[in-house]
């Protein structure tokens, strides 16, 4: 799990706030909806439009703003977003 990500549920539980969240679902909403909301995902002229092509985005995306996520990182948040939002379903190394 990357440091950050580490560090901010560990601040959380740290203050007693109830963390709910997965890890996937932390590193999306600390790192992804800063800069767009989830209307991206739903968009007509969307960049992925399969599991691959989707996690190629967001491989591209946290490498843009060099978050050096780890492959079970990248994996969990393409899984994240293939379920809840593209309804995208996996077919090999997920």
């Amino acid at each position: 799990m990357n440091k950050a990500v580490l560090t901010l549920i560990l601040a959380l539980l740290g203050t007693g706030v109830a963390v709910a969240q997965t890890p996937a679902r932390t590193m999306h909403d600390t790192y992804c909806i800063v800069c767009h909301d989830i209307k991206i995902y739903t968009r007509e002229n969307r960049t992925a439009t399969d599991y691959a092509s989707l996690r190629a985005e967001v491989n591209r995306w946290q490498n843009n703003i060099s978050l050096r996520w780890s492959d079970e990182d990248i994996d969990a948040v393409t899984r994240l977003l293939a379920e809840g939002y593209y309804g995208f379903n996996c077919t090999a190394n997920c």
